[in-house]
């Protein structure tokens, strides 16, 4: 029950000006009766293996579960159409080839040129999904199929989009932008050791004509936009699928693959990591099935090696991709530089609370110095004429009387009241008024910060002097 998957192959333009698509049979397969994927392993020669091994994870990236219904669009990264060849070895050690349906897939792992982000490795994955819309394209019988058998093949239109990108479970990222098939590129190219042999292979858009090679010196580490770049027409073929992890994406992964990790296929475009709306779109969300954080942990849960890190992507954007940031009216920098912010923004935010008390305190002196001044002109108003009304009683809440001369003051019967000469008022209100020029001039968190500091020193030779006696 172990059938293999198609995977897309080639793109090579037409005489009509349209994108032949050819598909070939991958390193992955899937178990129609238990719906596990399964991973084929190579040989010597690179060629897979027809015996797989089922992959055990229960979190897959890539989805099987279709339409629950007429009325609704399938989310399966797995389509049927035309016919393939399965090999099967029977008893006698003889290999029987059977035909049967076509399993096509249609999500792909976006690879973004990246060199040096990830060491040895030119292509990065960082776990954006690709969907093809194959029902974009025109699928033609073609009678060469082993003799007599069928098989159908597809033909995309060049100036539409035909594919998107998804999430986890399929559903369309409605935020991201629509691809074409011209902005897909050679995987193969882009794939190379050294970075001067490195250019974009890329199918012609419309009203491009097909041209040589726009040759570019490389130096450092490149963008994409800084490689030589070649356009083909009819009759050349680009081939923009790799299988991840391989030996040239995900080695390390490569190498200790077990049977919990997920195998994929990639797909390489000719967008820099700011053209795709990869920094927008995916470094900087917070979607539970889309973002680099959901990426990595998934990476994480499922057993592999290969991972992409926030503040690492962020730091190689920072170093490659200086321009396009500030373009972006985006500024990275590293965690001391933030921190030392930060730093910065609590000071100020001290200092605003602080100058808000600190403001508080001198209104509140000014307070004092005209209720002072209010008294005395009270008391002026008692003494020297009978208005019926007792204002510096009535200022002090009932506790002053006015009188002019010490002889006016009873002896008894004074209800609590305190009798109030000019002398005595003038030196109460010199000591309001001076109490109120402390707080317009004196800051009080200075003073509150030396005693602070006094008594904690204080303290320190109290504690010292105990230490010693124990």
């Amino acid at each position: 029950m172990e059938y293999p998957v198609s995977v897309i192959d080639s793109f090579e333009e037409n005489a009509d000006g349209d994108i032949d698509v050819t598909f070939e049979k991958s390193g992955l397969g899937i178990n129609l009766f238990t719906g596990q994927f399964v991973k084929y392993e190579t040989d010597s020669n690179g060629e897979f293996l027809p015996a797989g091994k089922v992959i055990t994870s229960d979190d897959y990236y890539l989805t099987t579960h279709g339409a629950q219904n007429n009325n609704e669009v399938g989310v399966s990264s797995l389509i049927l159409k035309g016919l393939t060849t399965v090999t099967v070895q029977n008893t006698s050690d003889e290999d029987l080839e059977f035909y049967c349906g076509r399993i096509i897939l249609r999500d792909y792992l976006e690879a973004s040129f990246a060199p040096e982000f990830v060491s040895d490795e030119n292509m990065v994955v960082f776990g954006r999904k690709i969907r093809f819309n194959f029902s974009k394209g025109t699928w033609t019988e073609q009678k060469n199929f082993a003799g007599t058998k069928s098989q159908f093949d597809l033909t995309l239109p060049k100036d539409d989009e035909v594919a998107s990108y998804v999430d986890k479970d399929g559903l369309n990222v409605v935020t991201s932008q629509q691809l074409r098939v011209t902005d897909f590129c050679d995987i193969n190219e882009l794939m190379k050791d050294s970075y001067s042999d490195c250019k974009v292979v890329t199918i012609a858009e419309n009203g491009q004509t097909p041209g040589s090679l726009d040759a570019k010196d490389v130096t450092g580490t490149p963008q994409i936009n800084e490689l030589a770049r070649k356009t083909v027409g009819s009759g050349t073929k680009i081939k923009p699928t790799h299988y991840f992890p391989s030996e040239d994406i995900g080695a390390d992964d490569f190498s200790t693959d077990d049977a919990s990790k997920q195998r994929f296929y990639c797909i390489a475009t000719k967008k820099n990591l700011f053209e795709s709306g990869l920094y927008a779109e995916w470094i900087n969300s917070t979607s539970t099935t889309a973002s680099l954080t959901w990426w990595n942990q998934y990476l994480a849960d499922n057993g592999f090696i290969y991972t992409v890190g926030k503040e690492a992507l962020q730091e190689y954007l920072a170093s490659e991709y200086a321009y396009e940031l500030s373009q972006n009216g985006a500024i990275i920098l590293d965690l001391d530089v933030v921190s030392d912010i930060q730093d910065m923004y609590d000071h100020d935010n001290i200092i605003n609370r602080t100058s808000l008390i600190r403001t508080f305190f001198m209104f509140l002196g000014w307070v004092l110095i005209v209720y002072a001044t209010m008294l005395m002109l009270c008391w002026a108003l008692d003494a020297n004429a009978d208005i019926g009304i007792k204002l510096l009683n009535k200022a002090t809440m009932g506790h002053w009387v006015a009188v002019k001369y010490e002889d006016d003051i009873p002896y008894q019967n004074t209800n609590d009241l305190t009798y109030i000469t000019f002398g005595k008022l003038i030196t109460k209100c010199l000591i309001i008024m001076g109490t109120g020029l402390l707080l317009i001039y004196v800051n009080v968190f200075t003073v509150v910060l030396y005693l602070i500091d006094l008594l904690g020193s204080f303290a320190s030779e109290v504690e010292k002097i105990i230490q010693g006696i124990r």
